[in-house]
């Protein structure tokens, strides 16, 4: 009976909830979100500097190394912005006093993580089409 009272309660539609309620869940949401957002971080980070060796080699272009180190570096920032948001959470919650999450230092550091994490994405994208199209088409930047 008491998991069927906690999963109804976990269920229950947004409006229903009580404020206190809400709050707690959107601090859960941010902090889920966070937590993937920085698995996804570390994980490309780790796969690209892994298999750089085999993508980057010496006859890369100097500027597809730029763009990938660029890229490096977003994801590098974006796992830190993601610990700042994670630590700025628990503090948040662990002294509130009423409010919302958006009176927080929570939204600057999980959009620096997110939009650090985008451009990481985006800059890897980059790397890799012109790595295809050095290497199928021998076109631009292969020059």
């Amino acid at each position: 009976m008491a998991f069927s009272k906690a999963r109804q309660e976990e269920t229950k539609p947004l409006t229903t909830l009580t404020d206190e309620k809400r709050v707690e869940k959107a601090f859960d949401y941010a902090a889920e979100t966070t937590k993937q957002i920085l698995t996804l971080s570390t994980g490309i980070l780790t796969v690209t500097i892994t298999f750089s060796g085999q993508v980057a080699g010496p006859a890369t272009p100097r500027g597809m190394l730029v763009v990938l180190g660029a890229a490096w570096l977003l994801y590098l920032f974006s796992i830190l912005s993601g610990l700042r948001v994670l630590a700025a959470t628990t503090s948040a919650f662990a002294s509130w006093e009423g409010g919302t999450i958006w009176d927080t230092r929570i939204p600057a550091a999980a959009a620096s993580q997110l939009i650090s994490f985008f451009l990481g994405t985006l800059f890897v994208t980059v790397f890799g089409i012109s790595k295809v199209l050095c290497a199928v088409w021998g076109v631009w930047p292969c020059r």
